[in-house]
């Protein structure tokens, strides 16, 4: 079950035609992050430029052609058949445009008809423009069924337009576990962060 989800979340990645963060930008920014270590890691990374906090237990897997990076809650036992996770997918932006969807508001649009065409019996609980620091921002938050299991997701595209970037933050909880994974996912969307400008 686990290994058919995270082959669907690459494709589900692919099909919201996320792109690899760019690799061109030589100088370094400082993300100064506030975690908890005792009960917290921390994730930085360059070229894509972002951190965020996760817990400690939890395990990472390598970037790959759609997904900058993602950290997930190991299997604990044979009765637990699902991994929670966090990732954050970059797409690069030229002139406020991405390569292949448009403008942001365009970008948003396409996204949203792709999900509804990926997930099955989807529902969606938030849908609306928003805002993340100073960039513009748009969050997802849906239920749906994917593989056999009833699932929640949340989304927030974040359209920071002076890094040249769109950023994509996804967590993704089974339904019945919406209590207990509510912190966590919140305290992980509060501690994305950018370098510093």
């Amino acid at each position: 079950m686990m290994k058919n989800f995270l082959w669907f979340y690459g494709a589900l990645a692919v099909v919201l035609l996320f792109t690899r963060c760019q690799t061109n930008r030589t100088e370094e920014g400082k993300i100064d992050l506030a975690c908890d270590t005792s009960t917290c890691k921390t994730y930085t990374t360059w070229p894509c430029g972002f951190g965020f906090c996760y817990p400690k237990n939890w395990e990472t897997d390598p970037p790959n052609a759609v997904i900058s990076i993602r950290v997930h809650e190991p299997l604990t036992d044979s009765t637990d058949t699902y991994g929670e996770n966090f990732s954050v997918a970059s797409n690069f932006t030229q002139n406020g445009y991405t390569m292949a969807m448009g403008n942001f508001k365009q970008y948003i649009d396409s996204s949203r008809k792709q999900l509804r065409a990926w997930i099955n019996n989807i529902h969606f609980i938030a849908d609306k423009d928003t805002a993340w620091y100073q960039f513009n921002a748009h969050l997802f938050e849906f239920s749906g069924e994917l593989i056999g299991d009833s699932l929640l997701f949340k989304q927030l595209v974040i359209d920071a337009n002076s890094y040249d970037q769109q950023f994509v933050l996804t967590f993704v909880q089974q339904a019945r576990s919406k209590r207990r994974y509510s912190k966590i996912r919140e305290d992980i969307f509060a501690s994305f962060r950018l370098p510093e400008k």
